[in-house]
């Protein structure tokens, strides 16, 4: 999948970070220290997603402190993967590998934010769509023969009962500082780096977010009243045509984020084939199948156990996505199956080496008369 991630001249970026986001329930001196958080994570936990997100968690005292770290701490700690932009056969890396690389594209960030989001009890979804993207770009992809009916990924966030939302993927540092500390009962100075990331896609307006964001599902664009058509919605207001008026976005989310898959829920397929009959299921689909037989972390090694838990979630989730949009996706299941048998085999066969490996140096006791 082609994401984009955007560079934008500084004045611009001023401009845009006061006309397009608002956050202002966290006041600026609380917003440096957290900032400050988000950029010290200790340097033995950097690499490791649930030491992160137990350090982030630990250190935001609210919800909305906590989504601010996350946020910053992709911003700030993890580099876009030109490379894998443009490979449509890239690998698909898990949310633990990707945060050992701290590089990715546009659904990797998008699943370490969610899943950050997921450890803190934070509702959170991901948000299929389409982005306004350079010529050279389109011709790229043109190129490559690939699909641009839809090509980022980005998220959606419920705070104080209100739903927000969030671009990880498209910030980046804007300034960094370096502040002097003083211990005074060590009566030593160190130099503490603060990183400050661009947030004009933290929490943005709705309006100005569809500028160059155009959801799958109309209830992503977080709109109530007018909501443009999927094609016409990021061309300017006289040039749109409207899909329907008067829509209960906040509802419909709620409803979606309350089944057992959500992006895989007969409301999201309705609501998808509706409005752009675009759906990224079988996308989705076939990340949560790849996840389990791509490379493993280092601090995420997989068992035995989750393998055959991987395999019942994935027949699970095959049925459910057959009872709730009749789509029926069991020819890719059965491949998963083999997939995963292989690993499954090979991990029991290293399992039993070991195993009996042990029991070589094990030291032999003394027998008995």
């Amino acid at each position: 999948m082609l994401c984009l991630k955007p560079r934008i001249g500084l004045i611009l970026l001023l401009f845009l970070a006061f006309a397009g986001s608002s956050h202002a329930e966290i006041d600026e001196k609380r917003q440096f220290q957290l900032d400050s958080i988000s950029t010290n994570i200790p340097k033995e936990s950097k690499q490791n997603l649930d030491e992160v997100h137990a350090f982030l968690h630990k250190n935001g005292h609210t919800d909305e402190e906590r989504v601010w770290l996350f946020y910053g701490y992709i911003a700030t700690h993890f580099k876009y993967d030109q490379k894998r932009k443009s490979d449509k056969d890239a690998p698909i890396f898990s949310p633990e590998y990707t945060a050992q690389r701290r590089s990715g594209v546009c659904r990797d960030f998008s699943k370490v934010f969610l899943v950050l989001c997921q450890r803190s009890n934070i509702p959170c979804l991901e948000v299929s769509g389409k982005v306004t993207l350079p010529f050279w770009e389109v011709i790229g992809k043109w190129l490559r023969r690939e699909s641009n009916v839809f090509n980022h990924v980005w998220n959606v966030v419920k705070i104080n009962d209100t739903w927000m939302l969030m671009d990880p993927t498209w910030s980046y540092v804007t300034a960094t500082q370096r502040i002097k500390h003083y211990d005074a009962k060590k009566k030593t100075s160190t130099t503490v780096l603060i990183k400050t990331p661009a947030r004009t896609y933290y929490n943005p307006d709705p309006v100005f977010m569809m500028k160059d964001h155009t959801p799958v599902h109309p209830a992503f664009l977080l709109l109530s009243d007018s909501i443009p058509t999927y094609k016409t919605a990021r061309k300017k207001e006289k040039h749109q045509k409207f899909y329907c008026t008067n829509y209960h976005f906040g509802d419909t989310i709620d409803a979606i984020y309350g089944t057992q898959y959500p992006l895989f829920s007969k409301t999201y397929y309705r609501g998808c084939m509706g409005y752009s009959k675009v759906t990224a299921m079988y996308n989705n689909y076939e990340y949560e199948l790849s996840l389990p037989v791509q490379k493993a972390g280092k601090y995420n090694q997989p068992t035995l156990e989750q393998y055959d838990n991987a395999l019942l979630r994935a027949k699970e989730l095959t049925a459910y996505i057959r009872s709730e949009t009749g789509v029926n996706y069991s020819s890719r299941l059965k491949l998963f199956e083999e997939e995963l048998g292989k690993k499954r085999t090979k991990l029991a066969k290293k399992l039993e080496t070991e195993e009996k490996a042990k029991k070589k140096k094990a030291p032999k006791t003394a027998s008995t008369k």
